[in-house]
């Protein structure tokens, strides 16, 4: 096999010439690949399912499953494990992974993603294929959706994004482009768009953007959103969907109570030793799992690229290095668009997918993160001035999620409810306000402490 003897040959010149910082350790999040869209997408777009009875679209989505993985994102996903063994490990760190070496898998509990990494192992090939994912703690309440999907359980975030709305510039945004997003909603829905004030319109944008990209990956080619609008349309729209998922995401103070969960145990693998002493850690995960991490680490937003920044495939890369002086530092890499997107390129094929490199370095700078350049493709040569933080430090900036959420009641309920197999409500949309906080106004809390005070007082007369 002429790619074991060139891996081979590489790793032996590699090990006789190695100078400077050494790749002890590796760890990707990869977002899943291509798939149906989601129940939420389609109420939004149309306030009555039944409206989109008869669209041929929809009986396929409806007879596949909705939020399900097609054969173009198993397709796509192969592609990326692929990539990762034989264009970059094989080619920038030719010696740090071999056919025996030990591998980990974790994965959201969601079949698509787990049905992706499954693909992304048969993709990156290796003597041994993880056959399901490992869990992510031995503690059994320690359910994976709180690791992928913490922005759904945290009360204190999901009251935030109801907040977005009523911001001074995203009621600015709204009336800027409430031309182009009362024709969006229209040409889609004449209920929805009677139903939204241009405010409305743009905080539910993002589902369009949502359907319209499932659409473009659909493999038998059938569209009811896309057919409705020009790419240059298009761009408008995932432009202004990408400003809004960030205003949700990326809430300043925020981002270690969605994101701080998984890049903990992140950076705990990349420390790991014994039991977690695998070389190469995969997490299959979400596009908001992503999204959760980056804002955890301190970004305040995503690179603005020419299309869409997150694709499916998306992935996000953490390299441990082991210097001379035997300390660690880590270098973060983003891959934002790993297949092109039909939507702005029509004669992209989308069933013959090939990987875009477009790593983008995340820089930093003392411990703050900086977005630093695009990087076409992939180069065998050393950047010696890569700037990396210590692990010792990203370990600590991991450790800001919110511990004391574990420990009250609400944690618990929501515990009991996952197990029970019941649906949680995502908290994304505006006036979805939890069912545990409709009761937590001025008024009532103003009740409650003087009735506390009266039993206190109480308490005290008597003794």
């Amino acid at each position: 096999n002429m790619a074991e003897v060139r891996r081979e040959g590489q790793s032996t010149t590699t090990s006789q010439h190695s100078t400077g910082p050494r790749l002890v350790k590796a760890v990707l999040l990869h977002w899943h690949g291509a798939r149906s869209p989601t129940m939420a997408a389609l109420k939004r777009l149309k306030p009555e399912v039944s409206d989109f009875e008869g669209e041929r679209l929809y009986e396929e989505w409806r007879e596949m499953g909705m939020e399900s993985l097609t054969s173009i994102g198993t397709h796509q996903m192969v592609q990326l494990g692929k990539w990762l063994r034989e264009d970059y490990f094989d080619v920038e760190h030719p010696s740090f992974i071999q056919a025996h070496d030990c591998v980990h898998w974790y994965s959201s509990s969601s079949e698509r993603a787990i049905e992706s990494g499954q693909a992304f192992w048969k993709g990156f090939g290796c003597d041994e294929e993880p056959q399901e994912p490992l869990p992510l703690s031995s503690h059994p309440s320690e359910l994976p959706q709180f690791y992928f999907q913490a922005w759904r359980f945290n009360k204190e975030f999901r009251m935030a994004v109801q907040q977005v709305i009523y911001q001074p510039d995203f009621k600015k945004l709204a009336r800027a482009n409430e031309a182009l997003l009362r024709r969006v909603w229209k040409t889609i829905s004449e209920s929805a768009a009677e139903k939204y004030d241009p405010v409305e319109m743009l905080f539910y944008l993002p589902y369009i953007d949502e359907y319209s990209q499932c659409e473009a990956y659909w493999p038998s080619g059938q569209q009811v959103v896309l057919s409705k609008f020009a790419p240059e349309e298009q761009m408008e729209i995932a432009e202004l969907s990408q400003w809004v998922t960030e205003r949700k995401l990326f809430i300043p103070g925020f981002g270690s109570l969605i994101g701080g969960k998984l890049l903990h145990h992140v950076t705990e693998t990349l420390r790991g030793e014994g039991t977690n002493s695998a070389k190469l850690s995969v997490y299959s995960c979400h596009d908001y799992s992503i999204y959760g991490v980056l804002s955890a680490l301190g970004l305040p937003h995503l690179p603005s690229l020419p299309t869409h920044v997150l694709g499916f495939g998306s992935s996000l890369l953490f390299e441990c290095y082991e210097t001379e002086q035997k300390s660690r530092r880590v270098r973060v890499r983003l891959l934002p668009l790993p297949f092109r997107d039909p939507r702005f390129q029509p004669e992209y094929d989308v069933t013959k997918p090939t990987i875009l490199d477009g790593l983008i370095d995340i820089s930093f700078v003392g411990i703050l993160p900086v977005i630093v350049q695009t990087r076409q493709n992939p180069s065998s040569k050393k950047d010696e001035k890569m700037k990396t933080i210590p692990l010792d430090i990203l370990v600590k900036l991991s450790e800001r999620f919110d511990l004391n959420w574990m420990k009250t009641s609400q944690y618990k309920h929501t515990v009991k409810a996952l197990k029970a197999g019941h649906q949680m409500d995502d908290g994304m949309q505006a006036g979805a306000m939890p069912r545990f906080t409709h009761f937590m106004t001025v008024p009532f809390l103003a009740v409650m402490v003087v009735v506390l005070l009266r039993v206190v007082y109480s308490r005290r007369k008597a003794s």
